[in-house]
């Protein structure tokens, strides 16, 4: 683009939008994976939010192995569009590969900060309101948090009532980010 204010502004615009159909996408697929709950008003609006592309993708592209395969393509597909659009508001010259790398390193980032994010509101949540855990709105988080929790347990024990596993948790996820994540977007802009 000629003006950079202009092209700035479009970005930021595709950014937002899609950048929360991409989150909303990816939540639900995170939430189908680890069998959470949708009866609750953030999987109801997931659900009614991402259903008009992923009904009719679901037609098409079956499931596997009880993973939601529509979503996860859909959830590619419109990072990989986002990214797309965003580079070519920027006049950056872009390969099919690298983008498609790019985007994967994209989702799987989002998908450790919807992890952490999960895992922050559960502690916050485990100090003002224990019994929280309950409540409708909680209840994603808890689905989101509780696999890693569980498994974290197990290597960790309880110290007299502290839970110090969610530690493990944000060491593990920063690992990742480390180790698979950052090394995808050095892949990804080579062949950029």
């Amino acid at each position: 683009m000629n003006n950079p204010y202009i092209g700035n502004a479009t970005s930021y615009l595709i950014e937002v939008f899609l950048g929360l159909f991409v989150f909303a996408l990816l939540l639900r697929f995170i939430l189908q994976w680890v069998r959470g709950d949708f009866y609750n008003p953030i999987g109801e609006f997931l659900v009614k939010f991402t259903n008009p592309i992923v009904i009719p993708l679901r037609r098409i592209i079956p499931g596997f192995s009880g993973l939601d395969i529509a979503t996860l393509l859909a959830t590619i597909g419109f990072s990989f569009a986002k990214t797309w659009l965003i580079l070519q508001i920027a006049g950056a010259q872009t390969a099919p590969f690298g983008l498609f790398i790019y985007s994967i390193a994209e989702m799987l980032k989002l998908a450790v900060y919807i992890f952490m994010g999960a895992l922050i509101i559960r502690i916050v949540a485990s100090w003002i309101a224990p019994h929280a855990a309950y409540s409708p709105i909680m209840s994603p988080i808890y689905a989101l948090s509780e696999p890693m929790m569980s498994q974290a347990r197990k290597i960790i024990p309880d110290f007299g009532g502290i839970d110090l596993s969610p530690i493990l948790i944000f060491v593990f996820l920063n690992l990742t980010q480390m180790l698979a994540i950052a090394p995808l977007y050095a892949l990804a802009r080579q062949y950029m």
